[in-house]
């Protein structure tokens, strides 16, 4: 029996509630427990499109012949129609999901959970609402949004976040609804966190934002943009169909895919760097690099774009099949001996690979 189905019980039992009045929630208990398990099928072929997509997409590419202008032209709007469709799947999902018809609106504040003080890794995973995380000296998290009242049953909504929606198993902290709660709510969660803690983050259409240096391994979502400041992803994994990534300071030794999105990074520290787009763009702008960096940056449609390169690095590639990749050199440039242009950086033995189909490659 569910914790909600025995509150609701307790609340009869104790003449808090009528009889038609437990029967009316019971009964929307239920109907939301159906939904709940349609749902939960909808929500795992949605992740599996997800994951697999990209690969499908890049497959059926590499196929097409020939990749002139006409080709980025028509990929670009296969990208439009990836967000279009993908902004469709979302709002029809949120609908059945999220949104309660029978909601209340909440703001509340949740304390720090047991066992917290043996917390390493902070696992959330937030479908609908925003996620964001800053960093401070202790624990604090500020819930807003909606709650079905055949969710809540009578109890307080900081109460029913704290049994239903956050707990710590091991050293891991657990924040969210997993795809077998049934529970209908949109909520914004605002989470303060010791910069120490290792990020994990998964969203369906949820705005992810991340500022500190939290050392962050996964970052998912389908069409939520991700913001993050200062944090150092570190044999990170980041993916998306249609968000779009914003990377600012920070540490970079991480692999991202993207179908449409596209991926900005501005003023990171790169040890290692591989994007793969379909037709988002891809900017690079101020990087700072060593002897031991590795970029690699390929899409095939999208603009490439990489500037102010700081620090000599070991292999730079851009590869884009019919989109346009734009070089803001610093460093020494002038023609090979055979064929393209030799750039020096000071690193001897250093690799930079500037290829792309029939698009255009700028040295600006």
């Amino acid at each position: 029996m569910s914790e909600a189905r025995k509150k609701i019980l307790e609340m009869l039992a104790q003449g808090k509630i009528t009889v038609e009045q437990s029967e009316e929630l019971l009964a929307a208990l239920e109907k939301d427990r159906k939904e709940s398990d349609r749902k939960r099928s909808f929500t795992e072929e949605l992740g599996a499109f997800a994951e697999n997509f990209q690969k499908q997409v890049r497959e059926a590419v590499k196929k097409a012949e020939p990749p002139g202008r006409e080709f980025k032209s028509r990929i670009k709007e296969f990208g439009g129609w990836v967000q279009n469709m993908m902004g469709s799947m979302v709002a029809e999902f949120s609908h059945i999901r999220g949104e309660p018809v029978d909601g209340v609106t909440v703001e509340f504040s949740v304390p720090e959970p047991d066992g917290f003080s043996r917390v390493r890794i902070a696992q959330i995973e937030n479908l609908f609402g925003s996620v964001t995380v800053r960093e401070g000296q202790a624990f604090s998290l500020r819930v807003m949004g909606r709650i079905s009242q055949s969710a809540l049953a009578g109890q307080p909504p900081n109460l029913w976040f704290g049994q239903h929606a956050i707990r710590v198993e091991g050293e891991t902290l657990q924040i969210g609804f997993d795809r077998a709660a049934p529970t209908r709510a949109v909520l914004d969660l605002e989470l303060t966190l010791p910069v120490a803690t290792v990020l994990r983050c998964r969203s369906v259409s949820a705005t992810l934002n991340i500022k500190g240096a939290f050392p962050v391994e996964q970052l998912k979502t389908v069409s939520g943009d991700i913001h993050v400041i200062g944090a150092h992803l570190r044999q990170a994994q980041l993916e998306t169909v249609s968000g779009d990534f914003f990377i600012e300071g920070g540490t970079l030794a991480a692999e991202g895919v993207s179908t449409s999105g596209d991926f900005r990074c501005k003023g990171a520290r790169i040890e290692r760097l591989q994007i793969q787009s379909i037709s988002g763009d891809v900017e690079l702008a101020r990087p700072e690099v060593d002897e031991s960096c590795q970029i690699r940056l390929n899409s095939t449609s999208g603009d490439i774009f990489v500037g102010q390169v700081q620090g000599p690095w070991s292999s730079v590639e851009i590869t884009s099949r019919t989109g346009t990749a734009k070089i803001a050199w610093e460093g020494t440039a002038h023609p090979g001996l055979r064929h393209g242009t030799k750039l020096e950086s000071g690193h001897a033995g250093a690799t930079f690979v500037a290829e792309t189909v029939s698009g255009d490659i700028e040295f600006v």
